[in-house]
């Protein structure tokens, strides 16, 4: 039957295993309608069509696998130090928190600054839900050769840490993460290696597709069988059990590297203010830290602080971030207020749960990446998924270069 097929169709095919089947294809379709008046060349048409495409498909999946394959796994190994990166650094501490004591929190701040005044805090970061503890963001003239300066500092005033950011290994691995270390456009690339992995996986469920009535066979993995057979059986069972999930963290992740992106076309929910820059603004007399989160707090009495932009003479405000109870994300809210850092008056104040569709749209793509919505069990959820999807890449590699080998020592003899 082979031959015949060859002959009637010419088909210039190296794969012997390609062939053979479409044969066995003929062969269960045939037997299948065996009482039915049947056009047998209608019959292998159709069937070397589906099993052309099938062929094509497995190339695409191939090549753009082993082109991306390196990015890949590396983006997702650094994926998953993220998800736990709170419990990990937090983990240094023996201390247990104390409540935060704005005032002492500030006063130790500016001491660090007197201490050295070539580094100037800009950012302020919580490095808990409980927002009892944070990491100040600390920059010099030279940042962009030396990195920024993180202080962490308990709500006592008590300085934690005093770490180098370029030298931190959960910095770098999220740097990494979020634009593969290169500034401007390392975030495409990601982004289109993105868009290329979460299409290579719906052709990978493609291929599954036709096979999708006896799926329990893919858990059907045996010692006896060669080498080649059990890696390949491996990889369909690790794709079709990590699908679903890889495919959403995948998506959400797309989503989230092009979210500025989003916001240059469909407009910026939490769009700072337009204010004046103050020429003399180091000589200003301006409202104090603690001043400013009083008043954000007051606004928004049962919220906890995430993110303090500190004012300058190009941006004279304080940006304060909060998080209330019902907002998506876990640790940094989307709840902002622009506070003037001359008088306190609030420039502008948005309320995200109130926020417009657009606005919880884009404050959900972080959460939903990390599984946060969930709670601990989504947040394990995405590791495992990138456990998984990490195996599955390696098992694919494996079994490409088990092929190749092959494929030469056959060429060789």
């Amino acid at each position: 039957m082979i031959s015949v097929i060859k002959r009637v169709f010419q088909l210039n095919i190296a794969s012997n295993f390609y062939i053979k089947n479409v044969a066995h294809s003929l062969r269960i379709w045939t037997q299948k309608h065996k009482y039915m008046e049947i056009n047998t060349i209608d019959c292998v048409i159709k069937i070397i069509r589906e099993a052309s495409v099938k062929n094509m498909l497995l190339k695409v999946h191939k090549y753009i696998s082993l082109t991306f394959v390196v990015i890949w796994m590396v983006q997702i190994l650094s994926g998953l130090f993220m998800v736990f990166a709170p419990e990990i650094t937090e983990a240094r501490f023996s201390k247990p928190s104390v409540p935060l004591n704005m005032e002492v929190f500030e006063k130790s701040m500016w001491e660090q600054q007197a201490a050295n005044p070539d580094w100037e805090p800009r950012t302020i970061y919580t490095t808990s839900k409980e927002s009892t503890r944070f990491d100040v963001y600390f920059y010099h003239e030279n940042s962009a050769q030396i990195g920024s300066r993180a202080i962490r500092i308990d709500g006592d005033g008590e300085i934690l840490a005093d770490r180098m950011m370029k030298w931190d290994f959960l910095n770098r691995a999220a740097e990494f993460h979020e634009m593969l270390w290169i500034d401007g456009f390392g975030y495409i690339i990601l982004g289109v290696s993105g868009i290329l992995l979460f299409t290579n996986m719906i052709i990978g469920l493609k291929m599954l597709w036709p096979m999708r009535k006896r799926w329990k066979s893919f858990f059907e993995v045996s010692a006896k069988d060669r080498k080649q057979i059990k890696l390949y059986k491996w990889h369909r069972l690790l794709g079709f059990c990590a699908a679903l999930p890889a495919l959403f963290v995948v998506f959400t992740g797309i989503l989230n590297i092009w979210l500025d992106d989003f916001k240059d076309i469909f407009g910026n929910p939490w769009e700072a203010p337009v204010v004046e820059a103050v020429a003399d603004f180091d000589n200003q007399k301006i409202i104090t830290l603690s001043s400013a989160v009083e008043i954000a707090l007051n606004t928004y009495p049962e919220a906890s602080l995430s993110i303090i932009s500190l004012p300058s003479g190009d941006d004279p405000y304080y940006m304060i971030r909060l998080l209330q109870e019902g907002e998506i994300r876990e640790v940094y809210g989307n709840t902002k207020m622009y506070i003037s850092a001359l008088d306190g008056a609030v420039l502008t104040n948005y309320d995200q749960l109130s926020a417009p569709l657009k606005a919880s749209l884009f404050s959900s793509f972080f959460s939903l990446h990390l599984g946060t919505p969930l709670g601990m069990p989504g947040r394990i959820l995405v590791f495992v998924t990138g456990v998984l999807m990490l195996i599955l890449g390696g098992f694919g590699t494996v079994l490409w270069w088990e092929r190749r080998s092959k494929k030469r020592l056959k060429q060789k003899a």
